[in-house]
């Protein structure tokens, strides 16, 4: 229906319980719109209507590896899936068609480990179950695009950037998700900027179709005036971004202090990325490094003082 991602059309799956089939290709290289990869080893069986696909040793030419399965039980009444992924310093461009400016032009880590059920996509995004993690390296991102795309991102691009251009540098982001029966709940989400960084909280519910999350600043610099929370709300096709301007005085004191995960959060990041990243430093306690144009105590008297000139401009709005 319009609005909606997932489709609750079922998905024909009555072939493959017709289908018997055992098949092997191996690829010294697979050329795309703008992905190489190289020694490509595809294995896929087809027998009393379960499917199991497996992708196996894909690698980019400058270093990146993809690797994957896919298993589907489609005789029980809810055919059963399981999904099993991983990408390893690939190129987010990469994964996009080149009719496709790229968004986002970073190295990417993905785990995904998910399991479902049902027949049709809604039914199945529904029922979702597992983990997913991603991290990213250091970047760029083309925000202005993104909010052309995305309407009202700039209540929350904005803060990444230290001027009013169109791109972020970005150190680094990374997110990890809890999911079970379709709700996606935050364990640890970060993006990491040369003027801020983002902490995200919250859930995606993908059977309603629905955000409710939550990103807070902590800014590097004395320059930045858009520190405050914002809420990301709506469906998953309209989302809105509001600013959290009645919390933002309380939530600018102290705005230089660290982020702080439990350990369980921390312990999930396993083999994902490595030590250097700066979202990864965070997660473990660290600092993303010193703010270009100041230290952390200008910073903090920078903050100090918008947060004096909310006040003072909520005062007036409200009438004293």
């Amino acid at each position: 229906p319009p609005g909606r991602v997932f489709s609750q059309a079922p998905l024909e799956l009555g072939l493959l319980r017709q289908l018997d089939l055992e098949l092997q290709v191996n690829l010294a290289q697979l050329s795309g719109d703008r992905t190489e990869l190289r020694d490509v080893q595809l294995i896929a069986r087809i027998a009393s209507g379960r499917l199991n696909l497996k992708v196996l040793g894909a690698v980019m030419p400058a270093g990146g590896r993809i690797d994957g399965s896919l298993a589907l039980d489609s005789t029980p009444a809810q055919p059963q899936w399981t999904l099993a992924l991983r990408l390893t310093q690939v190129p987010v461009q990469a994964l996009l068609s080149a009719r496709a400016a790229p968004l986002v032009d970073a190295p990417a880590d993905l785990r995904l480990a998910l399991r479902s059920r049902g027949q049709a996509p809604a039914e199945i995004a529904a029922h979702l179950g597992g983990e997913v993690r991603l991290l990213l390296g250091k970047g760029q991102a083309r925000l202005k695009d993104v909010d052309a795309l995305v309407g009202g991102l700039s209540t929350l691009s904005g803060q990444l950037l230290s001027n009013a251009g169109g791109d972020a540098l970005l150190n680094c982001a990374l997110a990890q998700f809890s999911v079970q029966e379709g709700t996606l709940k935050t364990d640890a989400l970060l993006i990491d900027s040369a003027v801020s960084t983002l902490r995200g909280d919250g859930t995606i519910d993908l059977g309603a179709e629905q955000f409710d999350l939550t990103f807070e600043p902590r800014p590097k610099t004395a320059t930045l005036t858009l520190a405050v929370p914002v809420h990301v709300r709506g469906s998953l096709r309209n989302p809105r971004f509001e600013p959290d301007q009645l919390g933002s005085a309380k939530k600018l004191v102290g705005v230089v202090g660290l982020f702080v995960y439990p350990p369980a959060a921390v312990a999930a990041l396993g083999d994902l990325g490595s030590s250097d990243n700066a979202c990864v430093r965070i997660l473990h306690g660290g600092a993303a490094g010193e703010p270009p144009g100041g230290t952390l105590d200008q910073a903090q008297e920078g903050a100090e003082s918008t947060t004096r000139k909310l006040g003072s401009g909520l005062r007036k709005l409200l009438g004293d």
